[in-house]
C-alpha cells in the first residue's frame, strides 16, 4: 500500500513539472513599451533621428514563451552596421521591426517580433573625420582682459564631416573651437583677480554642426580681467556758491582763502572716467549756503560736487564717486547795504 502511494506521489510531481514546462515554453504574445537608442557606432559615425517627434518611444508586440517574454529586453541599442541598420553614409529609413528581431537580445531568447510601432524612423549617418590639434579661443562676452586667458588644454581634437571641416579650415584666421564659459560664471569674473573658469568647447557659429564631436568637451581658462572702474585726478574743481534767490541780492559771499578745490578724484565705470580725462566732462564744487546759514554769518560750509558738460549739469550714473582731500571752504557772507532812496 505504501509502495503504491509513493509511485501516485512521483507520477504526480512528474506530472506537474512537465505540465509547468510545457506551461513556461507555450507561445504566447505579449505588447510592452521599450526605448531605441541610436549609438553612433564609435567615433567614426554620427547617428541623428530625423523623424519628427521621435524621442525613442516605441510599442513592441513580441511572440514567445512565457519565460521569455519575461525575460524580453525594454531598451534596443542600434548602431550602424548592424543587423537592419546598413553602414551608409547619408540618410535612411530604418524598418524597426528588422532591427530590433535581428538584435542580440531578441534572437537569443528566441523571440518573434510581430509589430513595432511606429514601423520606421528617418536618420541621417554621418561619416566623421578627425582634425587634430585644433586652437582653442577664449570667447568672454564683456569681460576686458588685463593680459591673454591661459587656456588648458589649449587645444582640441574636432570629429566632423569632410564638409564641416572645410569650412573650418576656410575660416579667415584658421581653424579654432571656442570656449565659452556660463554666462553665470562671466557674471561672477572681478576685475583685477585672477580666476579659473570651466568652459565648454564649440565649433564657431559659422560652422556650427550638430553631428560635430570636439574632444576633450571642455577646457579651463585662467584670466585676469581688467578693472571695470579707472580713477582720474583732476588737479581742481572751480567753487561756485549758490544762493536762494531771495537772498542773492542781500547778500555778498566771499571765499577769501581759494577759488577751487585741488586734486578732484573721479572714479567709476571706465567710459565715464574716460570723459573726465579728455576735459568733456568738469567737476565743480558748490558752496550751498541757506538764508539760515546767511543770517547766522556761518564762517565755513562742505561743499558738494556736480559734474558738468559745457554750461549743463550731468546726471552721473551709479557707481562714480567724486572725493577731494578738501571737503569744506571758509566763506564770508555780507550784507548788501540797501541804496538810499533818491530825493
Amino acid at each position: 500500500m505504501i509502495e503504491r502511494l509513493k509511485t501516485i506521489v512521483i507520477v504526480a510531481v512528474v506530472t506537474g513539472l512537465v505540465w509547468l514546462y510545457a506551461e513556461a515554453e507555450s507561445l504566447r504574445g505579449a505588447q510592452d513599451d521599450a526605448r531605441v537608442i541610436f549609438s553612433d557606432g564609435g567615433d567614426e559615425w554620427a547617428v541623428r533621428p530625423l523623424t519628427e517627434g521621435w524621442v525613442g518611444a516605441v510599442k513592441v508586440r513580441l511572440e514567445g514563451s512565457a519565460a521569455a517574454l519575461a525575460a524580453a529586453p525594454r531598451e534596443f541599442l542600434l548602431s550602424p552596421g548592424s543587423p537592419g541598420f546598413p553602414l551608409t553614409e547619408g540618410e535612411q529609413v530604418i524598418d524597426l521591426r528588422l532591427a530590433l528581431r535581428s538584435s542580440q537580445g531578441i534572437a537569443n531568447l528566441g523571440l518573434g517580433v510581430v509589430e513595432v510601432e511606429p514601423a520606421t524612423v528617418k536618420v541621417k549617418v554621418t561619416l566623421l573625420v578627425r582634425l587634430p590639434d585644433v586652437p582653442i579661443k577664449p570667447d568672454l562676452p564683456g569681460v576686458e582682459l588685463a593680459g591673454p586667458a591661459v587656456v588648458e588644454p589649449p587645444r582640441a581634437s574636432v570629429l566632423a564631416s569632410r564638409a564641416t571641416l572645410e569650412r573650418l579650415r576656410a575660416m579667415p584666421d584658421g581653424p579654432a573651437v571656442i570656449a565659452k564659459p556660463t554666462a553665470a560664471s562671466l557674471a561672477q569674473v572681478r576685475g583685477a583677480v585672477t580666476q579659473r573658469l570651466q568652459a565648454l568647447l564649440a565649433l564657431p557659429p559659422e560652422v556650427e554642426d550638430p553631428e560635430a564631436r570636439i574632444v576633450p568637451r571642455e577646457t579651463a581658462l585662467t584670466i585676469t580681467a581688467r578693472s571695470r572702474t579707472e580713477t582720474v585726478t583732476l588737479e581742481s574743481a572751480q567753487i561756485q556758491v549758490l544762493l536762494p534767490p531771495a537772498e542773492a541780492a542781500r547778500y555778498r559771499v566771499d571765499l577769501p582763502d581759494q577759488p577751487s578745490i585741488p586734486s578732484v578724484t573721479v572714479t567709476g565705470p571706465r567710459d565715464v572716467v574716460e570723459r573726465f580725462r579728455a576735459g568733456e566732462w568738469r567737476i565743480i564744487a558748490v558752496v550751498s549756503l541757506s538764508a539760515d546759514d546767511l543770517a547766522k554769518r556761518v564762517e565755513s560750509k562742505r561743499v558738494s560736487f556736480i559734474a558738468m558738460n559745457g554750461a549743463e549739469p550731468v546726471v552721473l550714473p551709479p557707481g562714480v564717486a567724486v572725493t577731494a582731500g578738501q571737503t569744506s571752504v571758509r566763506v564770508i557772507a555780507k550784507p548788501v547795504l540797501a541804496p538810499i532812496p533818491a530825493r
